[in-house]
């Protein structure tokens, strides 16, 4: 990740959390630069984001994608995962404040089917001896 990327979709400036505590300090470059950028995109929200790949991301593990492979492979968990989701048993949604978190329901799911865990770990050990 570079210091500063503007994300107009979500309507934020995104730093790393290394940036921004230099940031944090009156006077720095990065200080600097943050201020150009929150006086060029005043509305947009200041957040931080993890810097770099980090190992077991599990990237297109998605929600829709956890849901098709507890429907393919244990039907009986979608109940637990629609609660999980906000969603009633027949998958209607209920409107409910505190939903799990995308990071929650991954979580879950990895706790609930290690072979994920297995297979990043051994993708990670082949793409790292190439």
């Amino acid at each position: 990740m570079t210091n500063i990327r503007i994300n107009e979709t979500k309507r934020t400036i995104e730093v790393t959390k290394a940036f921004y505590k230099e940031a944090s300090k009156f006077g720095t470059d990065e200080y600097k630069m943050l201020k150009e950028a929150r006086n060029d995109f005043p509305t947009f929200r200041v957040v931080t984001k993890n810097a770099g790949k980090r190992n077991g991301t599990f990237k297109g593990l998605t929600i829709t994608y956890m849901r098709d492979y507890i429907k393919d492979h244990e039907p009986e968990n979608m109940k637990d995962f629609n609660i999980l989701c906000g969603l009633d048993e027949n998958g209607e949604k209920l409107d409910l404040v505190g939903l799990a978190s995308y990071g929650e329901i991954k979580s879950w799911f990895l706790k609930k089917y290690p072979v994920f865990n297995e297979y990043t770990e051994k993708i990670n050990k082949v793409l790292q001896s190439a």
